[in-house]
């Protein structure tokens, strides 16, 4: 039988979660394709290198959980980086999120896909999301 957790739950469980590292915490882009697993570390990640990549950028606050179907969604603040013109390209995978000490604690694939930046004006815009879902184990 499976664990059902009630949307007030979902909603509580999500803005805990959102909330629960302590200190600052960035966001960087990343360019090599992964095999997404629990066990990924810092250093399984190749961070971009196009021109005009600005390294990693603070992760912006939470804002309040909502209901997305049966899972409890919260988005933090839309970052941007931009291809500043100059030689060198890359692909963006997808984004990471690191803490203070540079201990990965999220990562994700872009949904449609890597992207390619290698000219001038091109942009890569990442909106962090956390959430929580109301099904577990069994069969729905």
């Amino acid at each position: 039988m499976p664990l059902v957790v009630v949307d007030d739950g979902a909603l509580r469980a999500c803005a805990q979660l959102a909330n629960q590292w302590g200190g600052v915490r960035y966001v960087g882009l990343y360019s090599n394709e992964l095999t997404m697993d629990r066990h990924l570390t810092i250093d399984n990640i190749e961070e971009c290198a196009f021109s005009g990549y600005s390294g990693r950028q603070e992760l912006g606050t939470f804002g309040a959980p909502e209901m997305q179907g049966d899972r409890a969604v919260a988005y933090s603040t839309e970052l941007l980086w931009a291809h500043d013109g100059g030689p060198q390209s890359d692909w963006v995978v997808g984004y990471f999120v690191v803490d203070s000490d540079g201990a990965l604690l999220w990562i994700e694939d872009n949904a449609d896909g890597p992207v390619a930046l290698v000219s001038g004006g091109q942009t890569y815009k990442v909106t962090p999301a956390l959430s929580a879902g109301t099904r577990y184990g069994g069969t729905t």
